[in-house]
């Protein structure tokens, strides 16, 4: 048998430091990596039941992105550098990536998520909702293959484990004005969730993610009402306090 040469070696050593596994033409992730069991055990008081969300995302949202202007700025700098740089569809492989044509519908997808939204809408309400709840939901409505992608509010999802742990059930989605009685579900294979690291994540890294607001909430909240006192004192005057 023929040893492998230095190049075919140098190869194979690259595909394991970049993917973590040995990867051969005759395996990928999806059929071996992700067929064995994750070792998870979750508390049984858990499973099944929909998780309640660890923040008040209309707080953050109404408090932090509407009245606070160091917020607001500071989320919206990163929407327009990130819509700066429009998504686009490659086939191909990280290293030699080959640009979709504009009528392949993956670069279709891509430029149009869905028929009500733009690509750079469609983004920068996707980078708004992860950085005000440390959590964005897509939807894929899809057939054999997606053809839409649609946003989902981050308060409006719960995650379900699965009972006995280990994996998700799904997703449940609850429009507003609507209990958990009239929740759409959702597999997990119908729904990107895109969560951000939370060290105390009772489900493992596949639960909630942290807002980056959360450590900030505090600070957000003295500015906010600092703001209030001094346009009360330069509308109204000091006035001492009684004794």
């Amino acid at each position: 048998m023929n040893k492998p040469n230095i190049l075919v070696r140098a190869k194979a050593a690259y595909r394991v430091f970049r993917h973590g596994r040995w990867l051969t033409a005759s395996s990928d992730w999806g059929r071996s990596g992700q067929t064995k069991k994750l070792p998870y055990i979750w508390p049984n008081f858990l499973t099944g039941q929909p998780q309640w969300s660890i923040i008040d995302f209309a707080s953050y949202a109404q408090e932090g992105f509407n009245e606070n202007a160091v917020v607001y700025s500071a989320i919206m700098y990163k929407v327009r550098a990130l819509i700066a740089a429009p998504l686009r569809a490659y086939s191909g492989t990280p290293e030699e990536p080959e640009l979709l044509p504009p009528e392949h519908l993956l670069a279709q997808l891509v430029a149009r998520p869905n028929r009500w939204q733009s690509w750079s809408e469609f983004q920068g309400l996707a980078e708004v909702f992860l950085n005000l709840s440390g959590n964005c939901y897509i939807y894929l409505d899809k057939e054999s293959i997606p053809w839409a992608m649609y946003l989902l509010r981050p308060d409006q999802v719960r995650i379900v484990p699965m009972p006995g742990g280990k994996k998700l059930m799904g997703f449940l989605y609850i429009p507003s004005g609507k209990t958990q009685v009239d929740a759409v579900p959702y597999l997990p294979q119908d729904i990107i969730h895109i969560r951000l690291p939370n060290p105390l994540d009772p489900l493992d890294g596949l639960g909630y993610g942290l807002a980056p607001l959360s450590p900030a909430a505090r600070s957000t909240d003295v500015d906010n009402e600092v703001t209030r006192y001094l346009q009360i004192f330069f509308q109204k005057g000091a006035m001492p306090p009684a004794c």
